[in-house]
């Protein structure tokens, strides 16, 4: 377990598409955060006027 999650670290460190949540936080604070970064990913994928 700790090789495959330092390995997916090392991934997601690498390749700024990449986001990771905390899920050791409350899980309002993840689902805050969580909607945050799909919102944000959303509008980005929307296409420009």
């Amino acid at each position: 377990f700790d090789r495959t999650r330092a390995r997916y670290q090392a991934l997601a460190a690498a390749d700024d598409r990449t986001v990771t949540l905390d899920a050791s936080q409350p899980l309002a604070v993840v689902s805050a955060a969580l909607r945050h970064q799909l919102t944000q990913w959303l509008r980005a994928q929307a296409p420009s006027p």
